[in-house]
Protein backbone atom coordinates (compact mmCIF):
# COMPACT_ATOMS: atom_id res chain seq x y z
CA UNK A 1 0.00 0.00 0.00
CA UNK A 2 3.02 2.47 0.55
CA UNK A 3 4.45 1.56 -2.27
CA UNK A 4 1.20 2.81 -4.42
CA UNK A 5 0.81 6.04 -2.41
CA UNK A 6 4.49 6.77 -3.41
CA UNK A 7 3.86 5.62 -7.36
CA UNK A 8 0.31 7.92 -6.60
CA UNK A 9 2.55 11.03 -5.38
CA UNK A 10 5.00 10.62 -8.54
CA UNK A 11 2.61 10.73 -10.70
CA UNK A 12 0.48 13.85 -9.48
CA UNK A 13 4.27 15.92 -9.19
CA UNK A 14 4.79 14.72 -13.17
CA UNK A 15 1.21 16.24 -14.06
CA UNK A 16 2.08 19.58 -12.04
CA UNK A 17 5.41 20.10 -12.97
CA UNK A 18 6.78 20.74 -16.50
CA UNK A 19 10.41 20.91 -17.93
CA UNK A 20 10.03 23.99 -19.52
CA UNK A 21 13.25 25.19 -20.19
CA UNK A 22 14.29 21.92 -22.05
CA UNK A 23 18.03 22.54 -20.22
CA UNK A 24 17.61 20.25 -17.38
CA UNK A 25 15.90 22.41 -15.18
CA UNK A 26 12.86 21.53 -14.04
CA UNK A 27 10.61 24.34 -13.61
CA UNK A 28 7.37 24.57 -11.56
CA UNK A 29 5.13 26.15 -14.25
CA UNK A 30 1.33 25.64 -12.43
CA UNK A 31 3.31 27.69 -9.74
CA UNK A 32 4.63 30.52 -12.06
CA UNK A 33 2.69 33.65 -12.13
CA UNK A 34 1.22 35.71 -15.25
CA UNK A 35 3.80 38.68 -16.27
CA UNK A 36 1.66 41.70 -16.20
CA UNK A 37 1.99 44.30 -18.81
CA UNK A 38 1.60 48.20 -18.74
CA UNK A 39 0.37 50.35 -21.58
CA UNK A 40 3.23 52.17 -23.75
CA UNK A 41 3.66 55.68 -24.28
CA UNK A 42 2.90 56.69 -27.81
CA UNK A 43 1.00 53.20 -29.01
CA UNK A 44 1.99 51.68 -32.13
CA UNK A 45 -0.08 54.54 -34.68
CA UNK A 46 2.41 56.23 -36.10
CA UNK A 47 4.85 53.92 -37.57
CA UNK A 48 5.82 54.32 -41.17
CA UNK A 49 8.45 51.41 -41.43
CA UNK A 50 11.72 53.38 -40.57
CA UNK A 51 13.55 53.15 -37.69
CA UNK A 52 14.38 56.20 -35.77
CA UNK A 53 17.38 58.35 -37.04
CA UNK A 54 20.44 58.64 -35.81
CA UNK A 55 23.49 56.18 -34.91
CA UNK A 56 22.96 52.44 -33.78
CA UNK A 57 25.53 50.54 -31.75
CA UNK A 58 26.37 47.01 -31.64
CA UNK A 59 27.37 45.65 -28.46
CA UNK A 60 29.63 42.87 -27.05
CA UNK A 61 31.50 42.02 -24.41
CA UNK A 62 34.18 40.56 -25.91
CA UNK A 63 34.85 42.60 -28.75
CA UNK A 64 37.76 41.01 -30.84
CA UNK A 65 39.67 43.78 -31.86
CA UNK A 66 40.68 47.34 -30.58
CA UNK A 67 37.59 50.22 -30.46
CA UNK A 68 37.78 53.39 -29.73
CA UNK A 69 34.31 52.54 -27.20
CA UNK A 70 34.82 49.98 -24.75
CA UNK A 71 32.83 47.08 -25.77
CA UNK A 72 31.02 48.85 -29.32
CA UNK A 73 31.84 46.12 -31.75
CA UNK A 74 29.90 47.94 -34.73
CA UNK A 75 27.58 50.80 -35.57
CA UNK A 76 24.77 52.06 -38.36
CA UNK A 77 23.24 55.60 -39.01
CA UNK A 78 20.03 56.15 -40.05
CA UNK A 79 18.54 58.48 -42.16
CA UNK A 80 15.18 58.94 -43.83
CA UNK A 81 16.16 56.84 -46.69
CA UNK A 82 18.91 54.46 -46.12
CA UNK A 83 20.90 52.55 -43.73
CA UNK A 84 24.73 52.76 -43.76
CA UNK A 85 27.14 50.16 -42.03
CA UNK A 86 30.11 52.88 -41.33
CA UNK A 87 31.95 50.33 -39.15
CA UNK A 88 32.16 46.60 -38.57
CA UNK A 89 34.36 44.62 -35.95
CA UNK A 90 36.15 47.77 -35.64
CA UNK A 91 37.04 48.20 -39.15
CA UNK A 92 35.76 51.44 -41.30
CA UNK A 93 32.97 51.01 -44.36
CA UNK A 94 30.83 52.04 -46.25
CA UNK A 95 28.03 49.39 -46.52
CA UNK A 96 24.44 50.92 -47.71
CA UNK A 97 21.43 49.10 -47.28
CA UNK A 98 17.42 49.95 -47.76
CA UNK A 99 14.76 49.65 -45.24
CA UNK A 100 13.00 46.76 -47.31
CA UNK A 101 16.84 44.17 -47.77
CA UNK A 102 16.05 40.89 -46.84
CA UNK A 103 19.34 41.26 -44.79
CA UNK A 104 17.09 44.00 -42.29
CA UNK A 105 14.91 43.31 -39.87
CA UNK A 106 12.75 46.32 -38.24
CA UNK A 107 9.85 45.68 -35.82
CA UNK A 108 6.95 47.46 -35.69
CA UNK A 109 6.77 47.95 -31.95
CA UNK A 110 10.43 48.12 -31.08
CA UNK A 111 12.14 50.94 -33.42
CA UNK A 112 15.31 51.76 -31.38
CA UNK A 113 15.84 48.03 -32.59
CA UNK A 114 18.11 47.01 -36.13
CA UNK A 115 18.60 43.49 -36.98
CA UNK A 116 20.92 43.33 -39.77
CA UNK A 117 22.29 40.05 -41.10
CA UNK A 118 24.56 38.80 -38.07
CA UNK A 119 23.94 41.68 -35.90
CA UNK A 120 21.54 43.15 -33.27
CA UNK A 121 22.11 47.16 -33.14
CA UNK A 122 20.37 49.65 -30.95
CA UNK A 123 20.47 53.31 -31.00
CA UNK A 124 23.29 54.61 -29.26
CA UNK A 125 23.51 56.33 -25.83
CA UNK A 126 25.63 59.56 -26.71
CA UNK A 127 27.20 62.48 -24.94
CA UNK A 128 26.31 66.31 -25.34
CA UNK A 129 28.81 65.70 -28.40
CA UNK A 130 27.24 63.23 -29.92
CA UNK A 131 29.67 60.38 -29.49
CA UNK A 132 28.61 56.97 -28.32
CA UNK A 133 29.07 56.34 -24.51
CA UNK A 134 30.54 53.29 -23.37
CA UNK A 135 27.44 50.85 -23.17
CA UNK A 136 26.04 49.40 -19.55
CA UNK A 137 24.46 46.81 -21.11
CA UNK A 138 24.40 44.09 -24.54
CA UNK A 139 21.54 42.67 -26.30
CA UNK A 140 22.07 39.11 -26.32
CA UNK A 141 19.11 37.73 -28.55
CA UNK A 142 16.34 40.13 -30.25
CA UNK A 143 13.48 38.13 -31.25
CA UNK A 144 10.21 39.18 -33.07
CA UNK A 145 7.25 37.48 -34.65
CA UNK A 146 6.47 37.39 -38.02
CA UNK A 147 2.93 39.26 -37.59
CA UNK A 148 4.68 41.93 -36.08
CA UNK A 149 2.72 41.69 -32.88
CA UNK A 150 5.12 40.33 -30.20
CA UNK A 151 9.09 42.01 -30.14
CA UNK A 152 11.51 40.77 -27.07
CA UNK A 153 14.97 41.65 -26.20
CA UNK A 154 16.92 39.58 -24.10
CA UNK A 155 19.62 41.82 -22.51
CA UNK A 156 23.05 41.61 -20.34
CA UNK A 157 24.10 43.79 -17.80
CA UNK A 158 27.87 44.30 -18.65
CA UNK A 159 28.77 44.78 -15.18
CA UNK A 160 26.43 42.05 -13.10
CA UNK A 161 26.08 40.00 -15.86
CA UNK A 162 22.26 39.72 -14.91
CA UNK A 163 19.42 39.14 -17.79
CA UNK A 164 16.42 41.08 -17.91
CA UNK A 165 13.42 40.42 -20.31
CA UNK A 166 11.68 44.08 -22.77
CA UNK A 167 8.96 42.01 -24.16
CA UNK A 168 6.23 44.18 -26.52
CA UNK A 169 3.19 42.98 -27.19
CA UNK A 170 0.89 45.05 -30.11
CA UNK A 171 -2.94 44.72 -29.34
CA UNK A 172 -4.53 46.83 -32.02
CA UNK A 173 -3.28 50.56 -31.67
CA UNK A 174 -1.94 49.73 -28.17
CA UNK A 175 1.40 48.63 -27.29
CA UNK A 176 1.82 46.66 -23.83
CA UNK A 177 5.44 46.31 -22.25
CA UNK A 178 6.13 43.64 -19.88
CA UNK A 179 9.64 44.11 -17.90
CA UNK A 180 11.52 41.66 -16.00
CA UNK A 181 14.74 40.87 -14.58
CA UNK A 182 16.35 37.94 -13.04
CA UNK A 183 16.21 35.86 -16.44
CA UNK A 184 17.61 32.86 -16.26
CA UNK A 185 20.07 31.06 -19.32
CA UNK A 186 20.74 27.08 -19.86
CA UNK A 187 21.93 25.68 -23.20
CA UNK A 188 22.12 22.28 -24.51
CA UNK A 189 24.12 21.46 -27.70
CA UNK A 190 21.44 22.72 -30.06
CA UNK A 191 19.48 25.49 -28.54
CA UNK A 192 19.73 28.41 -25.67
CA UNK A 193 16.95 28.58 -23.22
CA UNK A 194 16.04 31.70 -21.49
CA UNK A 195 13.27 31.34 -18.61
CA UNK A 196 11.85 33.28 -15.70
CA UNK A 197 11.70 31.39 -12.08
CA UNK A 198 8.26 32.90 -11.10
CA UNK A 199 6.73 33.82 -13.81
CA UNK A 200 5.39 32.02 -17.00
CA UNK A 201 8.35 32.70 -19.72
CA UNK A 202 10.22 29.93 -21.93
CA UNK A 203 12.14 31.25 -24.47
CA UNK A 204 14.22 29.12 -26.87
CA UNK A 205 16.14 29.94 -29.73
CA UNK A 206 18.43 27.34 -31.58
CA UNK A 207 22.01 27.54 -31.63
CA UNK A 208 22.85 28.53 -35.14
CA UNK A 209 25.27 30.50 -37.12
CA UNK A 210 22.85 31.90 -39.37
CA UNK A 211 21.96 35.47 -39.46
CA UNK A 212 18.76 34.60 -37.99
CA UNK A 213 16.79 31.47 -36.72
CA UNK A 214 13.08 30.53 -35.73
CA UNK A 215 13.14 30.43 -31.77
CA UNK A 216 9.72 29.77 -29.74
CA UNK A 217 7.89 32.02 -27.66
CA UNK A 218 5.76 30.33 -24.65
CA UNK A 219 4.43 32.58 -21.83
CA UNK A 220 1.26 34.24 -20.18
CA UNK A 221 1.21 37.73 -19.62
CA UNK A 222 -2.17 39.24 -18.13
CA UNK A 223 -3.36 35.97 -17.81
CA UNK A 224 -3.41 35.41 -21.45
CA UNK A 225 -1.74 32.15 -22.86
CA UNK A 226 0.67 33.11 -25.79
CA UNK A 227 2.64 30.49 -27.95
CA UNK A 228 4.56 32.02 -30.87
CA UNK A 229 7.43 31.59 -33.44
CA UNK A 230 9.71 34.19 -33.55
CA UNK A 231 12.61 35.15 -35.80
CA UNK A 232 16.09 35.71 -33.72
CA UNK A 233 19.10 37.42 -33.77
CA UNK A 234 22.12 36.28 -31.25
CA UNK A 235 24.63 38.65 -30.10
CA UNK A 236 28.36 36.75 -31.10
CA UNK A 237 31.84 38.24 -32.07
CA UNK A 238 31.58 37.63 -36.07
CA UNK A 239 31.51 40.98 -38.10
CA UNK A 240 28.14 41.66 -38.98
CA UNK A 241 28.79 41.55 -42.86
CA UNK A 242 30.66 38.32 -44.38
CA UNK A 243 31.49 39.16 -48.44
CA UNK A 244 31.50 35.63 -49.00
CA UNK A 245 28.60 34.49 -47.24
CA UNK A 246 26.48 37.80 -47.17
CA UNK A 247 27.10 39.63 -50.76
CA UNK A 248 27.92 36.42 -53.00
CA UNK A 249 25.58 33.69 -53.66
CA UNK A 250 25.82 31.13 -50.86
CA UNK A 251 23.87 28.34 -49.92
CA UNK A 252 23.19 29.70 -46.05
CA UNK A 253 20.84 31.92 -47.93
CA UNK A 254 18.97 30.24 -51.21
CA UNK A 255 20.04 26.92 -52.72
CA UNK A 256 23.32 26.90 -54.63
CA UNK A 257 22.74 23.06 -55.52
CA UNK A 258 21.70 23.99 -59.48
CA UNK A 259 24.33 26.53 -59.85
CA UNK A 260 25.91 25.55 -63.42
CA UNK A 261 28.92 28.15 -63.12
CA UNK A 262 29.67 31.00 -60.47
CA UNK A 263 32.53 33.27 -61.99
CA UNK A 264 33.02 35.79 -58.47
CA UNK A 265 35.58 37.96 -60.56
CA UNK A 266 37.48 38.39 -56.87
CA UNK A 267 40.73 37.79 -58.63
CA UNK A 268 43.11 40.58 -56.56
CA UNK A 269 46.20 39.99 -59.45
CA UNK A 270 44.38 40.10 -62.49
CA UNK A 271 46.98 39.80 -65.33
CA UNK A 272 47.27 38.20 -68.86
CA UNK A 273 46.86 34.23 -68.26
CA UNK A 274 45.30 34.72 -64.92
CA UNK A 275 43.05 31.67 -64.07
CA UNK A 276 38.98 33.15 -63.27
CA UNK A 277 37.66 30.83 -60.56
CA UNK A 278 34.50 28.88 -60.73
CA UNK A 279 32.67 28.99 -57.27
CA UNK A 280 30.45 26.45 -58.30
CA UNK A 281 30.58 22.61 -57.79
CA UNK A 282 32.13 22.42 -61.06
CA UNK A 283 35.11 24.21 -60.79
CA UNK A 284 35.36 24.95 -63.98
CA UNK A 285 37.81 28.11 -64.47
CA UNK A 286 38.42 30.30 -66.90
CA UNK A 287 41.56 32.53 -68.55
CA UNK A 288 41.50 36.07 -68.36
CA UNK A 289 42.98 37.48 -72.02
CA UNK A 290 43.95 41.11 -72.37
CA UNK A 291 47.39 41.32 -74.24
CA UNK A 292 48.74 44.38 -72.12
CA UNK A 293 50.24 43.89 -68.93
CA UNK A 294 47.73 46.08 -66.94
CA UNK A 295 45.96 44.50 -63.32
CA UNK A 296 42.44 44.66 -64.58
CA UNK A 297 40.90 44.43 -60.92
CA UNK A 298 38.58 46.50 -59.41
CA UNK A 299 39.02 46.74 -55.98
CA UNK A 300 36.07 49.73 -55.88
CA UNK A 301 33.72 46.84 -55.23
CA UNK A 302 33.55 45.11 -52.04
CA UNK A 303 35.31 41.53 -52.42
CA UNK A 304 36.45 42.90 -56.14
CA UNK A 305 35.28 42.54 -59.48
CA UNK A 306 37.24 42.82 -63.07
CA UNK A 307 37.47 45.58 -65.65
CA UNK A 308 36.83 45.63 -68.91
CA UNK A 309 39.01 47.98 -71.60
CA UNK A 310 36.35 47.17 -74.61
CA UNK A 311 39.32 46.40 -76.71
CA UNK A 312 40.84 43.41 -75.97
CA UNK A 313 39.49 42.13 -72.65
CA UNK A 314 38.09 38.96 -71.92
CA UNK A 315 37.81 35.96 -69.80
CA UNK A 316 37.67 32.41 -72.25
CA UNK A 317 35.82 29.48 -70.69
CA UNK A 318 36.30 26.48 -72.42
CA UNK A 319 33.01 24.72 -73.25
CA UNK A 320 32.72 22.25 -71.20
CA UNK A 321 32.87 18.33 -72.08
CA UNK A 322 30.48 17.44 -70.10
CA UNK A 323 28.16 20.20 -71.51
CA UNK A 324 26.27 21.40 -68.04
CA UNK A 325 26.56 25.00 -69.72
CA UNK A 326 23.87 23.65 -72.40
CA UNK A 327 20.74 23.52 -71.71
CA UNK A 328 19.26 22.12 -74.85
CA UNK A 329 15.31 22.51 -74.27
CA UNK A 330 15.37 22.91 -70.61
CA UNK A 331 15.56 25.53 -68.87
CA UNK A 332 17.72 27.87 -67.32
CA UNK A 333 19.10 31.42 -66.26
CA UNK A 334 21.98 33.58 -66.61
CA UNK A 335 23.02 37.11 -64.74
CA UNK A 336 25.78 39.49 -64.35
CA UNK A 337 26.11 42.82 -62.45
CA UNK A 338 27.47 45.21 -65.24
CA UNK A 339 29.04 48.36 -64.57
CA UNK A 340 29.09 50.65 -68.10
CA UNK A 341 31.23 53.72 -68.37
CA UNK A 342 30.71 54.00 -72.14
CA UNK A 343 29.72 51.87 -75.37
CA UNK A 344 32.68 50.11 -77.14
CA UNK A 345 30.05 49.24 -79.65
CA UNK A 346 26.65 48.41 -80.97
CA UNK A 347 26.09 45.29 -78.98
CA UNK A 348 29.21 45.42 -76.50
CA UNK A 349 28.71 41.46 -74.78
CA UNK A 350 29.27 41.18 -70.80
CA UNK A 351 28.13 37.39 -71.50
CA UNK A 352 28.16 35.43 -74.40
CA UNK A 353 27.81 31.54 -75.54
CA UNK A 354 26.45 31.89 -78.94
CA UNK A 355 22.93 33.23 -79.04
CA UNK A 356 23.20 36.52 -80.90
CA UNK A 357 21.97 35.16 -84.58
CA UNK A 358 19.36 32.95 -85.43
CA UNK A 359 21.83 30.92 -87.27
CA UNK A 360 24.03 30.79 -83.79
CA UNK A 361 22.85 28.40 -81.36
CA UNK A 362 22.89 29.59 -77.51
CA UNK A 363 22.47 32.48 -75.20
CA UNK A 364 23.88 35.49 -74.36
CA UNK A 365 23.34 39.18 -72.85
CA UNK A 366 24.44 42.56 -75.20
CA UNK A 367 25.13 45.68 -73.77
CA UNK A 368 26.59 48.62 -75.97
CA UNK A 369 25.03 51.63 -77.64
CA UNK A 370 21.84 50.26 -79.04
CA UNK A 371 19.38 48.41 -76.15
CA UNK A 372 20.44 46.43 -73.70
CA UNK A 373 18.97 42.89 -74.48
CA UNK A 374 19.06 38.66 -73.37
CA UNK A 375 19.23 36.49 -76.93
CA UNK A 376 18.76 32.87 -77.23
CA UNK A 377 19.05 30.91 -80.56
CA UNK A 378 18.11 27.51 -81.51
CA UNK A 379 20.23 27.88 -85.05
CA UNK A 380 17.06 28.67 -86.83
CA UNK A 381 15.29 31.62 -84.66
CA UNK A 382 16.08 34.05 -82.46
CA UNK A 383 14.36 35.32 -79.25
CA UNK A 384 14.75 38.24 -77.59
CA UNK A 385 13.98 39.49 -74.09
CA UNK A 386 14.89 43.70 -73.60
CA UNK A 387 16.30 44.98 -70.24
CA UNK A 388 15.29 48.29 -71.16
CA UNK A 389 14.66 51.07 -74.27
CA UNK A 390 18.37 52.72 -74.33
CA UNK A 391 21.75 51.11 -73.32
CA UNK A 392 22.52 55.07 -71.89
CA UNK A 393 19.78 54.43 -68.70
CA UNK A 394 22.58 51.58 -67.58
CA UNK A 395 25.48 54.38 -67.95
CA UNK A 396 27.71 55.53 -64.77
CA UNK A 397 25.77 53.00 -62.46
CA UNK A 398 25.86 49.15 -61.34
CA UNK A 399 22.77 47.28 -62.61
CA UNK A 400 21.68 43.68 -62.07
CA UNK A 401 21.29 41.40 -65.05
CA UNK A 402 19.35 38.45 -65.11
CA UNK A 403 17.90 36.48 -67.84
CA UNK A 404 15.27 33.39 -67.31
CA UNK A 405 14.30 30.50 -69.81
CA UNK A 406 11.17 28.49 -68.44
CA UNK A 407 10.41 26.27 -70.72
CA UNK A 408 7.40 25.30 -68.84
CA UNK A 409 5.79 28.40 -68.93
CA UNK A 410 7.69 29.11 -72.37
CA UNK A 411 9.09 32.81 -71.30
CA UNK A 412 12.21 34.38 -71.75
CA UNK A 413 12.20 36.97 -69.07
CA UNK A 414 14.35 39.78 -67.88
CA UNK A 415 14.74 41.51 -65.03
CA UNK A 416 16.58 44.58 -63.95
CA UNK A 417 17.67 45.13 -60.09
CA UNK A 418 15.62 42.06 -58.99
CA UNK A 419 12.54 43.57 -61.06
CA UNK A 420 10.75 41.76 -63.89
CA UNK A 421 10.93 44.31 -66.92
CA UNK A 422 10.21 42.45 -69.82
CA UNK A 423 9.00 38.53 -70.87
CA UNK A 424 8.40 36.60 -74.39
CA UNK A 425 7.19 33.99 -75.70
CA UNK A 426 9.21 30.85 -76.32
CA UNK A 427 7.16 28.50 -77.48
CA UNK A 428 9.01 27.45 -80.44
CA UNK A 429 12.18 27.92 -79.17
CA UNK A 430 13.96 24.19 -80.17
CA UNK A 431 17.51 23.06 -78.71
CA UNK A 432 19.92 25.82 -77.89
CA UNK A 433 22.83 23.28 -76.91
CA UNK A 434 25.96 24.89 -78.58
CA UNK A 435 29.61 23.73 -78.46
CA UNK A 436 30.45 27.87 -78.14
CA UNK A 437 33.00 28.56 -75.74
CA UNK A 438 31.46 30.89 -72.95
CA UNK A 439 32.87 34.28 -72.98
CA UNK A 440 32.59 37.50 -70.36
CA UNK A 441 33.73 40.92 -71.80
CA UNK A 442 33.53 39.71 -75.56
CA UNK A 443 31.90 37.40 -77.92
CA UNK A 444 34.19 34.92 -80.03
CA UNK A 445 31.80 34.06 -83.11
CA UNK A 446 34.20 36.08 -85.67
CA UNK A 447 37.06 37.64 -84.46
CA UNK A 448 39.10 36.88 -80.63
CA UNK A 449 37.72 40.29 -79.13
CA UNK A 450 34.56 40.96 -81.32
CA UNK A 451 32.19 42.93 -79.51
CA UNK A 452 34.18 43.84 -76.41
CA UNK A 453 32.56 45.28 -73.35
CA UNK A 454 34.02 48.83 -71.94
CA UNK A 455 33.82 48.78 -67.71
CA UNK A 456 33.55 46.39 -64.89
CA UNK A 457 31.54 42.78 -64.70
CA UNK A 458 30.94 41.12 -61.33
CA UNK A 459 29.42 38.16 -60.42
CA UNK A 460 28.46 36.02 -63.33
CA UNK A 461 26.41 33.25 -62.55
CA UNK A 462 24.75 30.29 -65.14
CA UNK A 463 21.70 28.00 -63.11
CA UNK A 464 20.47 24.80 -64.40
CA UNK A 465 16.79 26.64 -63.82
CA UNK A 466 14.47 29.04 -64.27
CA UNK A 467 14.83 30.72 -61.23
CA UNK A 468 11.64 32.35 -59.82
CA UNK A 469 11.03 36.21 -59.37
CA UNK A 470 11.07 35.68 -55.50
CA UNK A 471 14.86 34.37 -55.84
CA UNK A 472 15.75 36.75 -58.32
CA UNK A 473 14.58 39.87 -55.89
CA UNK A 474 16.30 38.63 -53.03
CA UNK A 475 19.85 37.58 -55.00
CA UNK A 476 19.18 41.61 -55.81
CA UNK A 477 18.89 42.43 -52.50
CA UNK A 478 21.72 40.35 -50.98
CA UNK A 479 24.24 41.47 -53.48
CA UNK A 480 23.49 44.93 -53.79
CA UNK A 481 25.11 46.27 -50.98
CA UNK A 482 28.76 45.31 -52.09
CA UNK A 483 28.11 47.65 -54.85
CA UNK A 484 27.35 50.70 -52.83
Amino acid sequence: MRLINILAIAIFLLLQFQNCSGGGTVNFFNNRQSLSSSEQQGGGTTYDGKPEPGDYCRVFNDVPCQTQVSNIQSMLRVDNTKIQLINDNCTSTATNFQFADVAVGLSDLNRKFIGLSRGIFKKCEVNSSGSPLPPVEMPEAWCKAKQNNVDLVISRNLATQELKLELLLGRGTEVRTVLSKGVQKSQTANNYYYTLPKEKFDLSIPASAAQTSTGHLGTVVDNAEINVELDCRQANGTSTILIDRDLELHSSWIDTSRIAGYWKLNEVSALDGTSIADSSTFGHAGLLQTGDGLNKADQNVKGGALRFDGINDGVLIADPSDNHLDFDNRSFTFMVWVYKTAASGSWDMPIWKGGNAANVSGYDIECGSSACSAFVSDNTQIFRSNFGTTASQFFGRWVHFVATVDRSLNQFSTYVDGVKVSSTDISSLGNIGTSHNLNIGRSSLTAPFDSPYLGSIDDVAIWDKALSGTEVREIFQRLRPKFY
